[in-house]
């Protein structure tokens, strides 16, 4: 639902609307819920900062 929202909105500029232009929409959404969304937000950050990303370079981990 996202990523059909970000491509009606940046139809012709791209062949796949990029991920950052993706997560810019969810946030848009999530703001919109205001209290609720900034929970859900929140809760994503923590999950992210509780990941072992063993995968990740050290600039991405550096970056979360």
């Amino acid at each position: 639902m996202v990523r059909e929202k970000a491509e009606a909105r940046f139809m012709g500029r791209f062949e796949k609307v990029p991920k950052r232009l993706v997560a810019q929409i969810a946030l848009e959404k999530l703001t919109l819920l205001g209290d609720e969304g900034d929970q859900i937000i929140a809760a994503m950050l923590t999950g992210l900062t509780q990941m072992t990303l063993r995968d990740a370079s050290e600039n991405a981990k550096s970056v979360i």
